[in-house]
């Protein structure tokens, strides 16, 4: 993989080309497992998934094999959660580190 590729993964996983298993994790949150990264990464030649939109306690959060990080960027949500939050850099040599913030 050259570089870094923004796609949208909804659409991506919603295909009938992708198969495999999600795992529930609450009323509207399905969650990729394995075999479906395994299958995407393989598909489009790709490294790494990330994605948002899930809380994550210490604000990023690495899933299969460190193949899939999740970011969640809101430091302390909504005054409701004691979550970090990061932000990711990556470097020209496609080498990824976080910078955490502590909820306050």
């Amino acid at each position: 993989m050259q570089g870094v590729c923004p796609i949208r993964l909804v659409s991506m996983f919603s295909s009938s080309s992708v198969f495999g298993n999600f795992i529930h994790l609450g009323s509207v949150i399905f969650f990729p497992g394995q075999d479906v990264v395994d299958e995407f990464l393989n598909k489009f030649d790709f490294d790494l998934i990330v994605r948002a939109h899930q809380v994550v306690e210490d604000g990023y959060e690495f899933f299969a094999g460190r193949q899939l990080v999740t970011l969640f960027s809101a430091p302390n949500y909504c005054g409701e959660f004691d979550n970090s939050a990061a932000i990711m850099t990556v470097s020209d040599g496609l080498v990824c580190s976080f910078k955490i913030l502590k909820p306050e």
